[in-house]
């Protein structure tokens, strides 16, 4: 899966793991390959597979940090009854 490496970089910080960000934004590819760059994921303290599950849009554990839930923003705008603002 090919993720940008901005969004890797975001995640990280969100994590309050400034030093791996700082370290993973010099050395990662632009686009990350989490096949072929799993090693150097790693070395960031980042599991390929988490990122998968996290940026393929599943549940991966509740932490939709980067991004945030943009399923539960579409549903809320389509439920009859819900005020979007409109008059």
């Amino acid at each position: 899966m090919q993720i940008d490496k901005s969004q890797i970089i975001d995640m990280l910080k969100s994590q309050g793991d400034t030093g791996n960000a700082q370290q993973a934004d010099q050395e990662l590819p632009q686009q990350v390959d989490t096949e072929q760059h799993a090693g150097l994921l790693e070395k960031f303290s980042i599991n390929p597979q988490d990122l998968i599950a996290k940026f393929a849009g599943g549940s991966g554990g509740g932490d939709n940090s980067v991004g945030g839930d943009w399923r539960a923003a579409a549903s809320n705008r389509e439920q009859p009854g819900v005020d979007a603002g409109h008059e």
